[in-house]
């Protein structure tokens, strides 16, 4: 039996929980902000769901996968493993708002590998870009809405 590993992070923002909805939800911008992204694409998109491929590519280790994005607009994406060198990923973004020009952005995620091998390679990559994902849309959500500070 191969490793479940898991991350949780949360995150107080100055943001609102539908402007960081919409950053986590454009995956073809990723390859912009985030340093291990080397590609992203939407292959398929209706208004309850997206199909997402990205690229990673990180400490010269290279590799994809492939996620159904189950949207529920302003509140959550829930990621389940299309293909990949997962034999199972799933995760969930919450999106809590706290006031109008606040929220809670949380993200776990759960996931092991189809082998021993790319466990060993993979698994403290992975573990290392989920557990800087937030932080990422947080530097992303200044650039695209502006420094915001608490009152």
């Amino acid at each position: 039996m191969l490793n479940v590993h898991k991350v949780n992070r949360s995150l107080i923002l100055p943001y609102s929980s539908a402007e960081m909805y919409d950053l986590a939800n454009n995956v073809e911008a990723y390859h912009e902000f985030l340093p291990w992204c080397s590609g992203s694409a939407v292959l398929e998109r209706d208004e309850a769901c997206a199909i997402a491929r990205i690229d990673v590519s990180y400490k010269g280790m290279k590799s994809s996968f492939t996620t159904r994005n189950e949207l529920n607009p302003n509140q959550q994406i829930y990621l389940s493993l299309v293909e990949g060198p997962f034999s199972a990923l799933e995760g969930k973004w919450l999106f809590d708002s706290l006031d109008k020009v606040a929220c809670r952005v949380s993200l776990a995620v759960e996931f092991a590998f189809s082998s021993r091998l790319i466990e060993k390679t993979m698994a403290p990559v992975f573990t290392h870009i989920c557990g800087d994902l937030i932080d990422a849309f947080a530097g992303r959500a200044e650039q695209v809405h502006g420094e915001r500070r608490f009152a």
